[in-house]
């Protein structure tokens, strides 16, 4: 009856094992570009902004140091999408976008 049981399992498992891995190496293109912001939740020095395409391609990713990014809030992703429309015509850096909010340099004085 273990053995049974055991077999059972085992063919289950791989049934849908190899299910699961069909299903997410079809995973269909998307249906407009996208971008992803990754930023370090504790320090919140830095952001980096990735572009994707249809494809789930990465186009572009760019550093942004000293800038934390709130993908939450609505002029954040308005700016964002301007900045992905640029990429996508190859003619624009995501930090153009947000100059603003880069730290202003010091010049150290003697």
């Amino acid at each position: 009856m273990k053995k049974m049981i055991i077999k059972t399992s085992a063919c289950l498992a791989l049934t849908l094992g190899s299910y699961f891995t069909a299903n997410s190496q079809s995973m269909e293109a998307a249906k407009e570009p996208y971008w992803v912001t990754e930023t370090n939740a504790k320090l919140k020095n830095y952001t980096i902004v990735r572009f994707y395409n249809t494809q789930h391609q990465l186009v572009y990713e760019e550093r942004l140091d000293g800038v934390h990014l709130d993908a939450t809030r609505k002029r954040t992703k308005r700016m964002l999408s301007k900045a992905l429309q640029g990429v996508m015509q190859n003619n624009i850096l995501a930090s153009q976008y947000f100059r603003s909010h880069q730290p202003k340099k010091r010049i150290a004085s003697t």
